[in-house]
């Protein structure tokens, strides 16, 4: 149920369930910082965002991965956070509504810039990366693509992780690159 992270500060839970569909919710996650604004969208993350040591949550299609305060143990909140997963599963409450997530966290411009190689990054996020980076518990989200520069977010246990510049640059910009031959560099927010 629980899978470690490149990111001590994150656990991915496998949910043994769908959340939601990534096709109909046009994302491959939602990502939560604040119980108040994820109630309505997601019970799961707003009953875990509750819980004192947890930073953040990333609900995922059929996973959520949480991100804690480094001040606090996974043993003690680890079990926690496992008691409240299976509550609310073994509930009727969904893990999210899709409506309510995409209205608190909008999904990035569409036309964020960059014609055919915009369209070529998207493809190759869609289709290679982000099932990659989906593994570890994470999401990379495209923001645009101008002049060369392709600028992304990453999301769930990719955030803050020690190892996400290597992620960064070893592994989406060498790919990006490969595909791209015009590509100066990948920034990430």
């Amino acid at each position: 149920m629980a899978e470690h992270t490149p990111n001590p500060d994150a656990i991915k839970f496998l949910l043994g369930r769908a959340c939601f569909d990534p096709a109909l919710a046009r994302r491959s996650g939602f990502e939560f910082a604040d119980a108040s604004r994820a109630e309505s969208a997601s019970p799961l993350a707003a009953e875990l965002l509750a819980l004192q040591g947890v930073r953040r949550v990333f609900v995922g299609p059929d996973f959520v991965s949480v991100t804690r305060d480094p001040a606090f143990g996974w043993r003690d909140l680890g079990a926690q956070v496992i008691a409240r997963i299976r509550g609310l599963l073994s509930s009727e409450r969904p893990c999210l509504d899709v409506d309510a997530a995409r209205a608190a966290a909008p999904p990035p411009d569409e036309a964020a810039g960059g014609g055919a190689g915009a369209a070529r990054v998207r493809s190759l996020l869609e289709d290679e990366i982000r099932p990659l980076v989906a593994l570890h518990g994470g999401d990379v989200e495209f923001l645009g693509y101008a002049d060369g520069v392709v600028s992304l977010t990453l999301r769930g246990a990719c955030a803050g992780c020690p190892a996400s510049e290597a992620t960064l640059r070893g592994q989406i910009e060498t790919r990006l690159r490969a595909a791209l031959p015009e590509l100066v560099r990948v920034d990430a927010r």
